[in-house]
């Protein structure tokens, strides 16, 4: 017996995961989603842990606040950034267990390499 697929339920998941994927296609922002990780950080703490320009730097948290990724908690005129998205955790637990972690330089998982 054939499942009829909704079509247009499909694309619009398809498109909304294209989006999910496309915030996280910048090393520098995989970079910051990784310190946001351990635990939420402020943006001076991110610009120098990482050695991000602030300008760079606040360009990627734009769009990692504007794709509901992150958040931010305001304390005076402290800014403390924070993941916010519950699908976000696990993806980059996956990604950071296949590309960071202590076994990731010797496990059989295949690295992405340009052509």
């Amino acid at each position: 017996m054939e499942m009829q697929v909704d079509l247009a339920a499909l694309e619009a998941k398809a498109a909304r995961a294209a989006s999910f994927l496309r915030s996280l296609s910048h090393e520098h922002r995989l970079l910051v989603l990784c310190k946001l990780m351990e635990s939420p950080h402020t943006a001076g703490q991110l610009s120098s842990s990482l050695g991000l320009t602030p300008s760079n730097l606040s360009q990627h948290l734009a769009k990692l606040k504007a794709e509901g990724l992150i958040d931010c908690d305001r304390v005076g005129a402290t800014l403390t950034y924070r993941i916010s998205s519950t699908t976000l955790r696990p993806f980059m637990a996956e990604l950071y267990a296949l590309f960071c972690g202590d076994t990731a330089a010797t496990s059989k998982t295949p690295v992405l390499v340009a052509d």
